[in-house]
Order: structure tokens, then sequence, then C-alpha cells
């Protein structure tokens, strides 16, 4: 009786392959799309986090600061030539989780020295663009932002 040589066919094993690779497709792809939304969702939490820090700059001098976010911390001396005192708003200003650049800030209804101003619109870029959201008021060219409330 001769022995039986056992083991998979060369189509078997071809099968078993392409499953796995399909799987491994799928996988990379949801995987890609949940890290844009997680993105997003910081996005939108770090705007939100600027917003209060400024509401509460608005709350104590009335006005919101003309210079640009992108030095930390948030003081009062940011935008404000005569602070009175020194108080801190936001320790570290976020960045972008994408790449660490600056939100876009920009402030409206300002004196004619360009101070005082008195509405805001902070912009950023969503990756998942059925999310996106610009408040009337704010233009620019991109997707997402947060403005006076």
């Amino acid at each position: 009786m001769p022995k039986s040589v056992r083991g998979f066919t060369l189509v078997e094993l071809l099968v078993v392959i392409s499953i796995i690779a399909i799987l491994t497709t799928i996988g990379l792809v949801m995987y890609s799309h949940v890290r844009k939304v997680a993105r997003d969702a910081k996005r939108q939490a770090d705007l939100k986090l600027i917003q209060s820090a400024l509401e509460q700059y608005y709350a104590d001098q009335k006005f919101y600061p003309y210079a640009a976010l992108n030095s930390s911390p948030f003081t009062n001396a940011t935008g404000n030539p005569s602070p009175s005192g020194t108080k801190t708003y936001l320790n570290t200003i976020p960045t972008d989780p994408k790449d660490g650049s600056n939100y876009n800030y920009m402030v409206g209804g300002c004196d004619s020295n360009s101070a005082n101003c008195q509405t805001y619109c902070i912009y950023t870029n969503l990756e998942n663009l059925s999310a996106s959201s610009l408040p009337s008021g704010c233009t620019a060219n991109y997707n997402f932002a947060v403005t006076k409330p």
C-alpha cells in the first residue's frame, strides 16, 4: 500500500492568501479612516478650548486680542499693550495634530487702530469633509471654524 502524501493544493493556498490579503486591506483602510476622524475630533476640541480661553480674555479685557495666537502661553499680554496684572488663559496653545501647525486666527470689529476687536474666527481644515461647518461671518479657505458664541 503506497504512502499517501497529505498537504494543501496550490489552489487552496491561493484562496487562503487572497482572503488574508482582502481582510488586511479592509483593516488598513478602516484604520486610516479612524485616524482621520480622531484628528478631526482633536481639532474641534482644540478650537473649543481656544474659544473658551478667548472668552475668558474678553471677560477681563472687554476685547479680543488682535495678535495671532501662535505663541505660548496665551496671557493677558497677548495683543494687549498695557495689561493689568498677569493672567494666563492657556499655558500651551494647541496645534494641528497632523502637522503641528498653528490654527488660523482672524479678528474683526476692531477700532481705527486695529485694536479693541469685538469678533474673531479660528479656522482649520477637517479631513472628514462631511463634518464641515463654517459659521456665518467667517470667510476663509477652510472648512471648519469657531467664532464668538
